[in-house]
């Protein structure tokens, strides 16, 4: 189908603009974020905890923005940052308790054997990211986090992009980094699956790089850990298909 035939359309949430905070469509990304990314801790707390909390306190806290894509009005795919390394779920709670406590009593009813063992991985998790991320007393952040990237395989299929011409996944990556840019810091890093090829090969096209020496974020061996130089020019330079 040519793409003028699709309506598309990419729509920033969280503060993504220096000070202008967006509402998340909390409904779709934790849709997006359930179905894409079904193995990663915060599904097994519930898709009401995503909707409910993760994709409407933090963005409204200017703790974690992004971008949705839509195809004819359907969620096709997203991509989450946060400018807190490590601390971000910890400010979310610190400034709504009530409401944090009152979802993880809900995830407890509904998966009560994953709500400790994936918030103790998580803690670990954060005060090791929150250290690396760090400068000195009072110098702000060394580098953005990329959380999430997430696109519907019906999206992503070689085939419909040569039909429509369009690419969410490279649409959501250099937006993303248009975004970040907005953070005055110099660097924003990531993860990617050693076996997500696609994933991999679209964040290299758009110029991120493999971090081989200096590993800041806490992730797995099966993890590729990702940087981008903020101070550059974002385009695309392919290096695979």
């Amino acid at each position: 189908m040519p793409a003028g035939e699709l309506s598309y359309r990419i729509v920033d949430f969280g503060q993504a603009h220096c000070g202008h905070t967006q509402a998340a469509d909390s409904r779709a990304l934790a849709q997006l974020h359930c179905t894409l990314l079904p193995d990663s801790s915060l599904p097994k707390l519930g898709r009401g905890f995503l909707e409910h909390f993760y994709y409407s306190v933090l963005p409204q806290e200017g703790l974690l923005f992004g971008c949705i894509a839509y195809l004819d009005g359907i969620p096709a795919g997203f991509t989450a940052h946060t400018p807190y390394p490590g601390t971000y779920m910890s400010l979310a709670i610190r400034r709504h308790p009530v409401r944090f406590a009152w979802r993880m009593a809900l995830a407890a009813l509904t998966h009560p054997g994953d709500v400790i063992p994936v918030w103790r991985a998580r803690k670990r998790m954060a005060a090791q990211s929150s250290s690396a991320s760090s400068g000195p007393a009072g110098a702000p952040r060394r580098f953005l986090e990329g959380l999430y990237l997430g696109v519907m395989p019906e999206y992503s299929r070689p085939k419909f992009i040569r039909e429509t011409g369009i690419h969410v996944g490279r649409d959501l990556v250099l937006r993303g980094l248009s975004l970040a840019r907005c953070y005055g810091v110099r660097e924003i890093r990531g993860g990617v699956m050693r076996t997500n090829a696609a994933a991999l090969i679209v964040h290299l096209n758009a110029g991120w790089k493999v971090e081989e020496k200096e590993r800041l974020l806490v992730m797995s061996d099966d993890h590729v850990e990702l940087s981008y130089d903020l101070t550059g020019q974002i385009q695309m330079s392919p290096v695979g298909r």
